[in-house]
């Protein structure tokens, strides 16, 4: 007779032993993880604390580089306090605050920084490399992954949007320049 393979763990199980053996202050963020910050709106609190085991806690002062534009990116981070300044170039294109993710698209890819971030104020970040998270997580996969894309997508729009708008003063400058030219003539 043949042994009958090991059933999968409950996860209702799961989730009552994980909850019993973390202390209520670790607990009480991981909650306010989920609540406040859409990052960790789909992970269990199991996955949040595993999550956050893997992270690496890093410390930036006002006006120090987090990376730099044309570098290769393997990490992201998620803002636990301060701000951080995404610029391109040398404009100014957006503001991560606490709870907010950045750097994400090296999940994705090994790809260059398409834009630099500094630090606005003394910063607390949470960081993972790709290499970390999909070796040490790798059931962390498609849910999470599309919470990022629900965030690259959110960030996309917003930069259509400045294009549009930019445009638009484009063509306000363009008409100008051919009023002056008309009168010039």
């Amino acid at each position: 007779m043949t042994p009958a393979a090991p059933a999968a763990p409950n996860p209702m199980v799961q989730r009552i032993q994980f909850e019993k053996s973390v202390p209520k202050e670790l607990l009480s963020l991981i909650q306010k993880l989920q609540k406040n910050y859409p990052f960790f709106s789909e992970m269990e609190g199991m996955e949040v604390g595993q999550f956050l085991k893997l992270c690496e806690r890093e410390n930036f002062a006002s006006g120090s580089k987090v990376f730099k534009e044309g570098e290769y990116g393997n990490e992201f981070y998620l803002v636990i306090s301060g701000e951080i300044i995404i610029n391109v170039g040398d404009k100014e294109v957006a503001r991560m605050k606490p709870g907010m993710v950045f750097g994400e698209m090296a999940l994705l890819d090994n790809a260059k920084r398409t834009a630099s971030a500094v630090a606005a104020e003394p910063s607390l970040l949470f960081s993972i490399s790709r290499t970390i998270l999909h070796s040490k997580m790798p059931t962390f996969g498609n849910k999470n992954m599309e919470s990022i894309a629900r965030q690259l997508s959110e960030k996309l729009r917003d930069a259509n949007e400045t294009i549009r708008m930019m445009q638009r003063q484009l063509n306000v400058v363009k008409e100008k320049v051919k009023k002056l030219q008309i009168l010039q003539s």
